[in-house]
């Protein structure tokens, strides 16, 4: 048997080239640290808390295993906020201006859920027709009032279904994800009694807010305008819904009413199979801003000068009751004052006396 070579500085079997004989291995990394020790080749890395070779020491050939090694965490990203369960914001920009972001939120739904959105639409419009032609049958024909008013009630509380459905769309449609008419509907109809509560609390609270001179019963309103997105968004009852959306649109009525005007100038005030989507449309961009807005406590964009127009159309509208009611009072002022002639047949009308 061949003795074995000790001397590190000859070369023998085991000691092909000349090795540093200082050489030892380092210390053992802490458990809680793993070293990363690179792979000849660069394939990739071995993670462990054993002591690290030294490099030409092990030396091996790359193969399928070497190949497979775990890659770098350094090109690790951390999940999305979907994965988390977080509706991500429809973009990184604020949009302020109120048309454009009608137009970005109807792209949204239209885009992702089309069939959804025109079928929401189109029930929306036949249980619409349903009501005008009961409410015609029982006031004209049947001569009922008190019918009419149970029917219309009826009718009332079973269309707010497909105006959840609308708002299910909407956000289902602003995470990017798609959804079928049934589901949306089946969604609608699991928070029919919470919508029916959000819907009577609204309401009432609108209608005080009127009866206050009017103007606060606008605020609220568009204040209160994300409150049904809300709840489908982030499962919450209606009392919780109203403060969430208050919260949300605090310091932002003139978007919020800038964005409704934006919907009624673009839906045209009329019905369609778009109805539903463009009359949500200006609320998803809204919602998904401010909820960023307020969450990354960033400082309140300026406020587009578009969303202004509503005080014009306001004004150009209290001008023409204004001027209406001055016409109608000239008009009765004048049907009043009888004319000349009628002035001057009355004087003949009285006997003349003849003095002599």
């Amino acid at each position: 048997m061949e003795p074995q070579n000790t001397d590190p500085n000859k070369t023998g079997p085991l000691n092909q080239q000349p090795v540093n004989a200082d050489i030892s291995p380092p210390p053992n990394p802490s458990p809680a640290s793993p070293v990363a020790t690179p792979v000849i080749g660069g394939l990739g890395t071995t993670t462990g808390n054993q002591p690290a070779p030294i490099i030409g020491s092990d030396i091996r050939p790359v193969t399928m295993e070497t190949a497979s090694q775990p890659v770098n965490t350094a090109s690790y990203s951390p999940p999305s906020t979907a994965s988390a369960g977080l509706a991500p914001p429809v973009s990184d920009e604020y949009i302020s201006n109120p048309f454009l972001n009608t137009v970005r939120g109807l792209v949204l739904i239209l885009k992702a859920n089309p069939t959804s959105a025109m079928l929401s639409g189109l029930i929306g419009l036949l249980l619409i027709g349903a009501g005008e032609l009961i409410y015609f049958v029982t006031i004209v024909a049947l001569k009922s009032p008190a019918l009419a008013v149970i029917f219309f009630i009826a009718l009332t509380l079973l269309y707010i279904i497909p105006i959840g459905t609308y708002y299910v769309i909407a956000g289902t449609s602003a995470r990017g994800e798609t959804i079928t008419t049934g589901e949306a509907y089946r969604r609608s109809i699991s928070k029919l009694l919470p919508l029916i509560g959000l819907c009577f609390i609204s309401g009432i609270l609108t209608l005080v807010g009127f009866v206050l001179l009017i103007i606060p019963g606008i605020i609220f309103m568009s204040r209160n305008s994300l409150s049904p997105l809300v709840m489908f968004e982030e499962d919450l009852g209606p009392i919780a819904a109203i403060k969430r959306s208050l919260s949300l649109t605090k310091g932002h009525v003139n978007e919020m009413l800038g964005a409704l005007f934006a919907s009624l100038f673009i839906g045209g005030g009329g019905y369609g199979l778009l109805f539903g989507a463009i009359t949500v449309a200006p609320l998803v961009g809204r919602y998904h801003d401010l909820r960023q807005l307020k969450e990354s406590g960033a400082a309140k964009p300026s406020t587009h000068w578009l969303n202004y127009t509503y005080l014009l159309v306001i004004l150009l509208f209290a001008g023409g009751i204004g001027l209406a009611i001055f016409s109608a009072h000239n008009l009765t002022a004048n049907l009043s004052q009888p004319t000349t002639s009628q002035t001057q047949n009355s004087f003949s009308s009285y006997p003349t006396t003849s003095t002599n």
